[in-house]
């Protein structure tokens, strides 16, 4: 029953999706019939032959167009609801869509900026092999000789509680066979004949059997051993990483690794998922009400899901005492990269635990060496819960840095729907969705779009097409600038034509309509002022087909105008990309050579072909 409630939940909610995806459709649908139809319209305006009043007929009704469709995009902004199913059975363009992206947003040494697809792959590979081999190789699962002592730690565990203050010498006595039987420990015998002798015997035989638990899970132990056989791990020792600890959840199921790499100056924190989604769902009881958030957490206080806390309390101590330790050996002057990464309930981990090395555990340990101060600490998740509130999020991220915390997530994955905890609970950093593909796979089973594997096939094809296509964008609005700047060429020239006017034309049409109306202010204030000057300068007012141009870049204008500006910084380097004719136009700019006014010289690539 409680899987039918939880499956309900996460295919009616756009918890996990949110209204920041609202604007999909709109500006990913180039084929909707309002912006088919004013691009017909700009076309027959282009086109046609019209006087004077059928021109001004034909803007007017282009206007009004343009304000219904404005309208309808506002009005489909409001309501996000029907994203969910978009994005579960339409194969949608992803990337692009949303000024989140904007690569020029996030400072330069973030994560988003300077890691490559590559890297991501790599990351991917390493948490998918982690899971794996916890899955295939858990101690609590198959090391015989592990689980035997567990369970004499668990009987022991038992005895003791049995023991209670006043007992007879008959009570004790009973308690004294029962363990004879078990294994005839040579600490309890017929010698112990009181309360206080026999709960220190049983303590020191409980002490005596975890420590000898703590040595089977060496970093000898067979987790170890088939990760260091993993391809992954032979590519990682080209960089010389070693493991340097493993982690324990539940006291005896593998959690994950930490590495390192003097040559990279890098260490890797590895959370693994859980075996499955019933396994999570039952020990955290993740679907509770809100009182399984523990409040007052954190900087200033906040929520977070009491389960993903006791696993983090649980396995902060072995992460602390590495990183101290890898502290109190590092001698390098330059600050070294801390990366978490984690899978599912692992992903929710590695979180928590990057923002807590950042604000806690660093702070704590650095007195003695100040460079780790500016220790970079960044988190890659795939496909984890919501664990903590809209208030912690925005703390974590904070505290971390902007584009400094990734979280992988797929629209056919239940897990990253679930609310852990209270009900205003919040991912955290900048999304990237998957590029999967539902027409080709519907057949496969849910779970398997949770998969690690499946988010290892894809996290690096889906991470390079949402900043690639950012990226394209800086350089377009390079071009733009370029151009505006052949306009301003055109204003001081004394012999301005209509050929060099169409040539114009014909280079602000190679953009698309979405790109000229993310150009910066500056450079659209520049662009109208210039159009003016072009129009004052007009060689008549009567020339009908000169007026018609200029009327249609004015509309150009007109439409970009009152669009949101976007942000573009000067650290992007030079653009790449560029259309043929703006190549052209640049090098004939720079050599002062004369303009060519040949149109079949001109040859224009479409937004397509770049």
């Amino acid at each position: 029953m409680k899987k039918i409630v939880l499956l309900g939940l996460a295919l009616s909610s756009s918890l996990s999706f949110g209204s920041e995806y609202v604007n999909l459709l709109a500006r990913n649908n180039i084929n909707s019939p309002e912006l088919v139809n004013i691009s017909q319209q700009l076309d027959d305006i282009h086109n046609l032959e019209l006087n004077e009043a059928d021109l001004t007929q034909k803007m007017d009704k282009l206007q009004s167009d343009l304000n219904k469709s404005k309208k309808n995009l506002k009005l489909a902004e409001s309501n996000g609801s029907y994203l969910n199913l978009y994005h579960w059975f339409v194969n949608r363009k992803q990337s692009g869509y949303l000024s989140k992206y904007d690569y020029t947003s996030f400072p330069a040494d973030s994560l988003y900026r300077k890691i490559k697809p590559e890297e991501i792959s790599m990351y991917a590979r390493l948490t998918s092999v982690v899971y794996n081999i916890s899955n295939e190789a858990s101690l609590s699962q198959d090391d015989e000789s592990y689980n035997d002592t567990q369970e004499s730690i668990n009987f022991y565990e038992n005895l003791l509680r049995k023991v209670k203050d006043k007992l007879s010498k008959k009570e004790i006595n009973k308690i004294i066979e029962e363990a004879e039987e078990y294994d005839n420990n040579p600490l309890l015998n017929k010698k112990v004949n009181n309360v206080k002798s026999l709960k220190k015997n049983l303590r020191e035989i409980i002490k005596t059997l975890k420590n000898e638990q703590k040595k089977e899970k060496s970093l000898d132990n067979r987790f170890v051993k088939n990760l260091k056989e993993s391809v992954i791990f032979g590519e990682l020792e080209t960089s010389e990483f070693e493991v340097v600890n493993i982690l324990y959840r539940n006291n005896s199921e593998l959690s994950g690794v930490i590495l390192y790499s003097a040559k990279e100056n890098k260490m890797i924190i590895v959370y693994a998922g859980s075996k499955s989604i019933s396994d999570w769902i039952g020990n955290l009881q993740a679907w509770g009400s809100t009182g399984n958030a523990d409040h007052n957490v954190g900087e200033g206080g906040f929520s977070i899901h009491k389960g993903i806390l006791s696993m983090f309390t649980e396995e902060l101590k072995p992460v602390k005492n590495s990183i101290k330790e890898f502290i109190d050996k590092y001698s390098n002057t330059t600050p070294p990269e801390i990366i978490v990464l984690g899978h599912s309930l692992g992903g929710s981990l590695s979180t928590l635990m990057t923002y807590h090395i950042k604000s806690h555990i660093l702070p704590a340990y650095t007195k003695n060496n100040p460079v780790m101060k500016n220790a970079k600490v960044y988190n890659i998740s795939f496909g984890a819960p919501r664990f903590v509130d809209s208030k912690g999020a925005k703390i974590i991220e904070e505290k971390v840095g902007k584009g400094n915390i990734i979280r992988f997530w797929n629209a056919r994955d239940l897990v990253p729907s679930i609310m852990l905890g209270s009900l205003n609970s919040k991912h955290v950093g900048i999304d990237i969705p998957l590029k999967d593909r539902f027409s080709h796979e519907w057949y496969k089973p849910i779970l398997t779009h949770h998969s690690m594997q499946r988010y290892w096939n894809l996290s690096k094809e889906s991470f390079e097409e949402v900043r690639d296509e950012n990226i394209k964008k800086i350089h377009q609005q390079d071009d733009i600038s370029i151009l505006a700047d052949y306009l301003e060429y055109l204003t001081e020239s004394k012999d301005t034509t209509k050929d060099k006017i169409k040539q114009l034309r014909e280079e602000l049409r190679h953009y698309s309509k979405d790109t000229l109306k993310q150009t910066k202010l500056e450079l659209r204030a520049k662009l109208k002022q210039i159009i003016n000057k072009l129009e004052e300068n007009s060689m008549s007012d009567n020339d009908m087909e000169y007026r018609k141009e200029i009327d249609e870049l004015k509309f150009l204008i007109l439409e970009i105008e009152k669009i949101q500006p976007l942000k573009i910084s000067m650290d992007t380097g030079k653009p790449k990309g560029l259309p043929k004719s703006i190549l052209k136009l640049k090098a004939q700019l720079e050599s002062d050579d004369d303009l060519s006014t040949d149109n079949e010289e001109w040859e224009v690539l479409s937004t397509d072909e770049e």
